[in-house]
């Protein structure tokens, strides 16, 4: 989870991937207004 980046840092992000396994082009990016919604247990 990526938070507080500016929309150039997340097109970047997209466009470049993040990881070892970018190359795959797995991912999923859901857009989220807070951290706050996403609990951790």
């Amino acid at each position: 989870m990526l938070h507080d980046v500016s929309l150039e840092q997340s097109l970047q992000v997209q466009e470049q991937g993040l990881g070892r396994h970018r190359a795959y082009g797995c991912g999923l990016f859901v857009p989220h207004k807070s951290i706050k919604e996403v609990a951790i247990d």
